[in-house]
């Protein structure tokens, strides 16, 4: 299903992009113990929401394709860095226009995951 491959390309970069903004938070959370969080349950994703992801997830995905090209014909690790770097801010201003925030976007991403219904309602509106 091109959603479920969609949904995982668009994952990872969004993975791919927190990892390289969190090196140092990573490192200051290793060092620092911290109490067991509360597991909170994401807000239920809204029909505008849905709306907003699809348009977002098109920007995102034709950025994505761009980056993918580019990572390539990358000469070496710091090169590919360099790309990665570049498009990151690309990704997140993509998906602030369309009014979510990277966090509420990734949230919606692993909703959809386990989500059958939302999947298809996200598919719907993609093509529609």
């Amino acid at each position: 299903m091109a959603l479920k491959t969609t949904l995982t390309r668009t994952g990872a970069a969004i993975a791919a992009m927190a990892l390289m903004t969190s090196g140092a938070a990573f490192a200051q959370a290793k060092a620092t113990p911290q109490a067991p969080a509360a597991q909170t349950q994401a807000e239920p994703v809204t029909e505008a929401e849905i709306t907003k992801f699809a348009a977002a997830n098109k920007q995102v995905n034709t950025i994505i394709t761009k980056m993918s090209s580019e990572l390539e014909s990358a000469k070496d690790a710091s090169k590919a860095s360099e790309i990665q770097t570049s498009y990151q801010q690309e990704i997140k201003s993509a998906i602030q226009e369309e009014g979510l925030t990277t966090n509420r976007y990734t949230e919606i991403i692993q909703m959809a995951q386990a989500d059958p219904a939302l999947t298809n309602k996200i598919i719907a509106e993609m093509e529609g």
